[in-house]
């Protein structure tokens, strides 16, 4: 189930403080409305009473997708969670359990589940991305982060990603057989299913570079 507490928050212009809802686990299966109001940014965005400034707030926050057997947990504090009390032994075996920083993370990991994609490999794949725009001479700058597939006129399915800089974020695509020649190049190389079963990894782009030189 969800489960929601308020804490009292201080507005970061005028001092105010106000109660503040906040989200100890969000279950989208239970409670589908609640995914739309994070994707939207609403579950995290403070608004002040007083003067109207607005803001994001993070605070640890769990999101649980029993449909597609997923939990991954925003956790922007210092340090590691303690997920000794996390029934993660009773779950079904083909559970991910993931652990993020930001909310951009958390969405972007929402978005390669719901594709059914493997996100080790998309953490690999942008790797090369970021490997390639080096070698052209444009290194990229900011944030890349994985947000949907499409086809274009031709009907060639596409990767879609943002990347989030200090100026306007732009569009990044690539051919979706990228990323199936990127997995086939890491065959025999991903750590079985059940050497990760039940732990909460961190896949970002320390785990693709340490995937990378396994690779080699």
């Amino acid at each position: 189930m969800s489960v929601t507490s308020e804490t009292n928050v201080s507005c970061k212009l005028c001092g105010a403080s106000q109660p503040f809802p906040t989200w100890s686990t969000v279950n989208v299966t239970l409670n589908p409305e609640l995914k739309t109001k994070l994707l939207k940014g609403e579950l995290t965005r403070f608004v002040c009473e007083k003067c109207g400034w607005s803001g994001e707030v993070l605070y640890p926050l769990r999101y649980h997708d029993m449909s597609k057997h997923f939990m991954i947990w925003l956790w922007p504090d210092a340090g590691e969670p303690d997920t000794t009390d996390m029934p993660t032994e009773k779950l079904e075996h083909e559970y991910r359990f993931r652990l993020v920083a930001t909310r951009n993370d958390l969405i972007e990991k929402i978005l390669v589940f719901e594709h059914n994609m493997d996100d080790r490999v998309v953490e690999l794949v942008k790797l090369r991305l970021w490997a390639q725009s080096a070698e052209q001479g444009t290194p990229y700058q900011g944030t890349i982060l994985f947000s949907k597939t499409s086809r274009d006129a031709q009907g060639e399915e596409k990767m879609q990603f943002r990347h989030l800089k200090e100026s306007d974020p732009e569009s990044l695509s690539v051919p979706f057989d990228f990323y199936h020649r990127t997995r086939e190049s890491l065959s025999g190389r991903l750590p079985p299913p059940e050497s990760e079963q039940g732990k909460w990894l961190r896949v970002d782009k320390e785990y693709a570079k340490t995937l990378a030189s396994h690779s080699r």
